[in-house]
């Protein structure tokens, strides 16, 4: 063991690689990621550490190809009377109640919907480790159905659960209390933790203190967490390692005082330490912090262990208990930023001068580490991550954390001190969360980056190891040298659609209604027409409030703008004022640039077209109104406004129609264009070839007309529509009058988002489900 010491990390490093080399079936990036590894590591010595790294790669490889293979359920799907246990703590989320069930030895995720105010009182008697039967249907849950957005299924596959469990009813009187085992006494203590901090904490601090002292972060106002994660401060709502060094240093520190040995502290930590690591939600952040303080603890007493061993001994025991934790976000933040802090501690940190230089050289490394893996998942940074961390790192620290956990304490054993600790901590926290509201509103200062490629993550992570590898050296020239090759990295990767020859038409899963990016090669152009379906939130009694509702625009429009790097939109088309085509359009232009706002010909009289007119004069954003003859030139391509004509009786028929050739293909845009303005079309123009069509109002009946399709003969066919939608769409007529016409049909509630990827006059079509990604090539 002496041999290997200083060097576990490289065997941590080697676990992971064999995983990630079984997960993505041998790719050739993967291996030669392995090979370069191991010339570094011959380079550096001893022989041990790449027999040693050498073994691991091969173990990890087979266990991860077994651990994965046995990751399957027993359940067919067919059953419907089930007896589970009851395995976390039941959420009761408005009208939602959600646990995870054990049936055997496999997990569920029970979801059901509560019908009554009674019923939810009544419910929350239902605790972890209760036996219960019920009655019920077995789900698959969602896969994701757009390209770069959250994949429900893959998470919870991730987890090792495959099913979701909906009863018809749920009732105590189903239900009997076993006799808990320790680990389920110790999640009922987590559950009546957060329970009295929602009951007797202020509204304001109810979600942060819940956060801070049992990791759970399902109260936090959806606004507050928002600008949290935008700013880079969402780290500080999240149990990591600073929260239990400062508990377990304030623990050692106050008993030592209180005269006992430090073996007698020693020994009692060691034993807290798993249990708080459950108490407080058992995150990778928190497991990898309690390992690493239990590693260093344990070696105090008969063997030194360097700070880079301990983090190297955490990371393979948690990938070996649980291989999928190396997928998971929090684990690669957490394991990343501490092991720059931990590399970086003797040879920069404490090289600065005065505490301030040593706050800011903390806050830049770990910035700077996690900067990757942030534009990987969330696409964005804002610049002023920096200053905020310099100021809210030290106040969440000092005095934050502290004060969640006095007021929590001090209320249980007196309750007016309690609440005096409460009020000080909500005053600072509404002034913390307005400066982190505003500082998130600031849109100028927050940077779009997209989802890099895999060669910019790569290239990024080479040159920050290199830049901190010189300055632990003092090489100035080449610290310099790297800095001028990171900026050039980055300059490329954000202008990477200037060099990019591809072009994209991307028809967004955006539910029941529409929203269709283009995206011209070299960023000639990025139109987007429509904005898909406002969520409405209508009022109803407050037992059936959700902390978070579901939103269309925030939740599937943005992130996937976003996610494909778009900083500004040219022209934003709004084909006419239905909701369900201008929905998200204010949200919209309040977050993206927008540099022209394009109208049918018309009067403006729905209440959202007008709300949207107001909000663009008040930003300044140019309108523009389009009828037919209009047309619009980039580059190479031509945008034909066929309609409205401008005396249109419906707004259906006044639906803004386009017309256009990209990739070597007709494409007809209509909106939602009746069978009236498809009969004008008709009339005014003799020839229309198209090749792409969207299909007009969802498939609706109101539209596609056996003459229309004859007219235009399209051999591809994109309805847009959401799944099990109250309106029946596609109508089965309209796919009847298409199939017909032998026209290839694509449909959002089948295939969730579309896409059209060309370069010149050639191109393929692309879908996300299946998970296969068919590709089409249309002749």
């Amino acid at each position: 063991m002496k041999r290997l010491s200083g060097n576990y990390l490289f065997i941590a490093i080697a676990a992971i690689f064999g995983i990630i080399l079984a997960h993505l079936s041998y790719h050739p990036l993967v291996g030669l990621s392995i090979l370069l590894y191991f010339v570094y590591l011959h380079s550096r010595g001893p022989k041990i550490v790449v027999i040693a790294a050498s073994v691991c790669i091969v173990f990890f490889t087979i266990y991860f190809e077994l651990y994965d293979e046995y990751n399957s359920t027993k359940l067919t799907g067919s059953e419907t009377n089930l007896t589970f246990k009851i395995a976390t703590a039941p959420d009761l989320n408005g009208r939602t109640l959600s646990t995870v069930a054990k049936i055997g030895n496999e997990r569920v995720n029970l979801r059901y919907t509560i019908q009554t105010k009674n019923e939810k009182n009544e419910l929350t008697s239902l605790k972890v480790g209760m036996i219960c039967r019920f009655e019920g249907q077995l789900l698959l849950p969602n896969k994701a159905r757009n390209f770069n957005s959250f994949d429900y299924k893959k998470y919870l596959y991730y987890k090792k659960i495959h099913w979701i469990f909906s009863p018809t009813s749920l009732s105590l009187q189903n239900c009997t209390q076993q006799a808990p085992t320790p680990y389920e006494r110790l999640l009922l203590i987590r559950e009546q933790g957060i329970n009295y901090i929602e009951k007797h904490f202020p509204k304001d601090t109810i979600g942060i203190a819940q956060a801070l002292i049992y990791g759970e972060r399902g109260y936090i106002d959806d606004e507050v967490i928002t600008s949290y994660q935008s700013l880079g401060l969402v780290h500080l709502l999240a149990i990591s390692g600073l929260h239990v060094g400062l508990l377990t240093g304030a623990i050692f520190y106050i008993v030592i005082r209180m005269g006992f040995t430090r073996e007698s502290v020693t020994h009692t930590l060691l034993c807290l330490l798993p249990i708080y690591t459950i108490v407080a939600g058992a995150a990778p952040s928190v497991i990898r912090a309690a390992l690493m303080l239990m590693i260093l603890l344990s070696c105090i007493r008969w063997k030194k262990i360097y700070p880079i061993d301990s983090i190297g001994i955490a990371c393979f025991f948690m990938v070996l208990i649980n291989p999928y934790l190396v997928f998971e976000v929090g684990f690669q933040l957490s394991f990343i930023v501490s092991l720059g802090l931990i590399l970086s501690s003797k040879t920069i940190i404490l090289r600065a001068s005065n505490p301030l230089i040593q706050t800011l050289t903390v806050t830049v490394i770990a910035q700077l580490f996690s900067f990757p893996i942030i534009i990987f998942y969330f696409y964005e940074v804002s610049l002023l991550s920096i200053p905020y961390n310099l100021l809210f790192v030290p106040v969440y620290s000092v005095i934050i954390l502290p004060l969640s956990i006095l007021s929590l304490l001090l209320h249980i054993l007196y309750e007016p001190i309690g609440h005096s600790f409460m009020f000080l901590l909500k005053m600072i926290l509404n002034i913390l969360n307005k400066f982190a509201l505003y500082g998130a509103e600031v849109n100028l200062l927050s940077l779009t980056v997209g989802k890099p490629h895999i060669f910019f993550l790569v290239g990024y992570f080479i040159l920050i190891i290199t830049i901190f590898k010189m300055w632990e050296r003092s090489n100035r020239k080449l610290i310099v040298v790297s800095i001028i090759l990171i900026v050039t990295l980055s300059v490329v990767d954000l202008n990477e659609k200037l060099l990019n020859p591809y072009g994209k038409i991307t028809y967004i899963d955006i539910g029941q209604g529409d929203s269709i990016l283009i995206e011209l090669p070299f960023n000639k152009g990025t139109y987007l027409i429509d904005t898909g379906p406002k969520t409405l939130h209508f009022e109803t009694e407050e037992w059936k409030k959700k902390r978070r509702t579901f939103d269309t625009g925030k939740d599937i429009l943005l992130p996937y703008l976003k996610s494909v790097g778009i900083r500004k939109i040219d022209k934003l088309i709004i084909t006419h004022g239905d909701l369900d085509h201008i929905g998200n359009a204010e949200l919209l232009i309040q977050e993206i640039p927008v540099e022209e706002l394009i109208f049918g010909a018309g009067p403006i009289e729905k209440e959202f077209e007008q709300q949207l007119v107001k909000k663009a004069y008040e930003m300044g954003i140019p309108i523009s109104e389009v009828a037919t003859g209009d047309f619009w030139k980039s580059g190479d391509y031509t945008f034909y406004v066929l309609a409205p004509y401008g005396d249109e009786q419906t707004s259906n028929d006044r639906s803004i129609v386009i017309y256009s050739e990209m990739g070597g293909l007709k494409w007809l845009f209509t909106g939602d264009l009746g069978k009236v303005g498809e009969n004008k079309l008709i009339a005014t123009f003799r020839s229309l070839p198209v090749d792409v069509l969207k299909v007009g109002h969802h498939g609706s009946n109101s539209s596609t007309s056996e003459e229309f399709l004859e007219h235009i003969k399209p051999k591809i066919s994109i309805i847009s529509a959401g799944v099990n939608n109250r309106y029946n769409h596609p109508n089965i007529d309209v796919l009847n009058r298409l199939l017909e016409k032998e026209s290839i049909i694509l449909r959002t509630d089948q295939h969730g988002a579309i896409q059209y990827k060309f370069r010149g006059r050639s191109g393929t079509f692309r879908w996300v489900l299946p998970y296969n990604k068919t590709i089409l090539k249309p002749n």
